[in-house]
């Protein structure tokens, strides 16, 4: 039932988007004709200005009629798909939206009805499309969002007793980690050497040294150093986290032509025994 309420206004939401966009594109293209035959470098700008400022428009009375809606879900993806579209622009709304967005969330996991299981997995995806989308624009934020919106723990799953909020919380540091090593590699590699020294073993670990090795050399040597040391110092056999790490580093898959650093890896792998 909650879903069905959701996607109606999801739907009613993208079409008012695309509308502005149309509507910046249709203007667009009532150009006059002379205009464009005898372009005006100061008036292409004002024009552009103009149409960006309809946009822009368009979206805040989106924004600000979103904060009527009943359901808090809908209001956080309306805040979210909005700091997307606004942070290349105005980085500072997009942000203060992302934040909005996530005390909403953080809100929202105090009243969710733990037995009722669409609510849980509403708060949940609600939580992964937060963290994720505020850390593909800034790392620090999305780890900010990870922290604030985390849901209290529960002892276990109602519905079978096992415990899930640890793993779930898991994962989606794992994925956030994964996200920011494609954009801020130097962040992405503090991060993993803040859980190699707390004894973790991170799985977004191998994607990384992938980043690092064509980003930046030299904390790819450091991880990569880091992570076949303290492997070779752990029982893999004992440490599930180290063992599936260790099995990852060790997956065929795409390589680049060998030089130094992949070299270099390869046979501190061999000194460990990992190939």
């Amino acid at each position: 039932m909650l879903i069905k309420k959701i996607v109606p206004f999801v739907i009613a939401s993208g079409f008012i988007l695309a509308a502005a966009a149309a509507a910046v594109a249709q203007d667009a293209s009532q150009t006059p004709a002379t205009a464009q035959a005898s372009p005006d470098p100061q008036q292409q700008q004002e024009e552009k200005a103009k149409l960006e400022r309809k946009g822009n428009a368009l979206l805040e009375q989106v924004i600000a009629e979103a904060q009527s809606l009943k359901l808090p879900e809908n209001r956080i993806r309306v805040q979210i798909a909005a700091a997307d579209m606004l942070w290349d622009k105005n980085p500072v709304r997009a942000r203060g939206l992302f934040v909005e967005a996530g005390a909403v969330l953080a809100q929202m996991n105090v009243d969710v009805d733990r037995t009722d299981r669409n609510e849980m997995q509403s708060a949940i995806q609600l939580r992964q499309e937060l963290v994720l989308s505020a850390g593909r624009h800034d790392a620090e934020l999305g780890y900010q969002l990870l922290r604030s919106t985390q849901p209290q723990a529960s002892a276990t799953n109602s519905g079978n007793g096992r415990r899930v909020m640890p793993d779930m919380q898991s994962n989606l540091e794992q994925s956030l980690l994964a996200t920011i090593a494609a954009t801020d590699p130097k962040v992405a590699y503090q991060k993993a050497v803040e859980a190699l020294d707390k004894g973790e073993y991170p799985a977004a670990v191998a994607r990384m040294l992938a980043q690092l090795q064509t980003k930046d050399k030299e904390a790819f040597d450091k991880l990569s150093s880091k992570v076949l040391s303290k492997l070779g110092q752990d029982n893999l056999a004992s440490s599930r986290e180290a063992g599936n790490l260790a099995l990852n580093l060790l997956r065929p898959g795409p390589r680049q032509q060998p030089g130094r650093h992949s070299q270099c890896f390869d046979s501190r792998a061999q000194r460990i025994g990992l190939s």
